[in-house]
């Protein structure tokens, strides 16, 4: 991108890279994604008037459906990182229902 002997910018590069059909499309799922999530924990949130760990569970699954308008080799990486996202909210809800004890 940046020519370091020259010190010139390749603006086409910089173009082909941030404007790209696939970057603006990453880009627009996870917008929606993150904005689907927020818009759905908070309803959860203000019409039940209590926050607990299954909002984030009900969240996450409704705005996993986004993930179906990637790409196949995108959508395998924001599977792996849902999937441990997912284990951490359940390890926190056994933490908070005590069925398994919190480690200080």
């Amino acid at each position: 991108i940046i020519h370091f002997k020259t010190g010139t910018i390749n603006w086409t590069l910089i173009k082909k890279i941030y404007l790209s059909r696939d970057s603006l499309l990453f880009a627009n799922v996870f917008a929606l994604m993150s904005f689907t999530y927020k818009c759905i924990l908070c309803a959860l949130r203000r019409y039940r008037r209590r926050d607990t760990l299954h909002y984030k569970t009900i969240a996450g699954f409704i705005c996993g459906v986004f993930i179906c308008l990637d790409n196949q080799q995108r959508r395998n990486t924001m599977a792996l990182y849902c999937v441990v996202r997912a284990l951490s909210d359940f390890i926190k809800l056994c933490v908070a229902h005590k069925k398994v004890p919190r480690i200080q």
